[in-house]
């Protein structure tokens, strides 16, 4: 007669499961943030205009030789993006970029917060795309710090998960703290001419469903649905609200490089979070 060894392990499904293979989340935005952060100093490279451009704002902000401090800011940051493609290189080069992160979001953007949705300042971005770096570097910085690369990413994993929950609340609660119902209304009768039907029905249930989200993801709880509820706001708006143009900071504005990371960390939470299904018990003969 056959039976079990061990107790039969709990089926997970998609309301209640537990992060499994972090290191591959970890890899997925470590591998998404090294190609945006490379796209900065590339640019640089082919529009040193926009180098001056840099080194004016600097300068206007009392930084002694902005021009050099520009370029060596970049170079840095060049040197660091190309390292985190190397796993060996992962940690010290998610480090500097840190380090270059801080200080010109600390000269360029603090203390305004936004650079996308409502509450962004033309021309005057926020901070929320450099804490989001720093969130995911830090992460990557942790996950590659030591040999035991799996145990830490699973600490690696929930930095990117709850801080990644974290950035998109603020634009879930806006809506409901300010009760801006002038500028939902604006933006449903936006939709509503791209061709969405009940634009303003609309957005206030995207907001409703990313608030939802946000305190699924926090909580721990429907992990999986609520990393959904995100992707089916983040990914469209790249398209519709973004147009697909790239730089939030920088070079441009109002960019999808903000929401694509947003996305990759989503992303990366919802695939640790995926249910694995019943694992079979081991069996042995047992003799009656």
């Amino acid at each position: 007669m056959l039976h079990s060894s061990s107790p039969m392990p709990p089926k997970e499904n998609w309301l209640s499961s537990s992060p499994h293979d972090s290191l591959r989340s970890v890899e997925l935005v470590r591998v998404t943030v090294a190609v945006v952060l490379l796209t900065h100093p590339l640019h640089a490279l082919l529009h040193t205009d926009d180098v001056a451009a840099l080194a004016q704002k600097l300068g206007e902000q009392g930084m002694p030789w902005s021009t050099g401090a520009a370029w060596l800011g970049l170079g840095v940051q060049l040197v660091a993006a190309l390292g985190l493609f190397v796993r060996r290189f992962a940690a010290p080069a998610a480090l500097a970029s840190m380090a270059v992160v801080l200080v010109g979001s600390a000269i360029l953007y603090a203390p305004r917060w936004f650079v996308l949705g409502g509450e962004a300042e033309d021309g005057q971005p926020g901070v929320e795309f450099s804490v989001l770096l720093l969130v995911a570097l830090a992460a990557v910085a942790w996950t590659w710090r030591g040999r035991d690369r799996h145990r830490a990413a699973e600490v690696g994993l929930q930095v990117i998960a709850i801080g990644s929950a974290l950035m998109l609340l603020p634009h879930a609660l806006i809506a409901f703290v300010k009760l801006d119902f002038e500028g939902m209304r604006q933006w449903g009768e936006g939709m509503t001419k791209l061709g969405f039907p009940h634009g303003v029905a609309l957005v206030w249930g995207l907001k409703s469903l990313e608030l939802v989200s946000c305190i699924a993801r926090l909580s721990r709880r429907l992990v999986v649905p609520a990393c959904l509820g995100h992707l089916v706001i983040l990914l469209p708006g790249m398209v519709i609200s973004q147009h697909m143009d790239w730089f939030d900071v920088g070079p441009g504005e109002g960019g999808i490089e903000y929401p694509l990371i947003l996305s990759a960390c989503t992303i990366a939470t919802l695939l640790a979070y995926w249910p694995r299904g019943t694992v079979a018990a081991e069996v042995r003969p047992v003799a009656e």
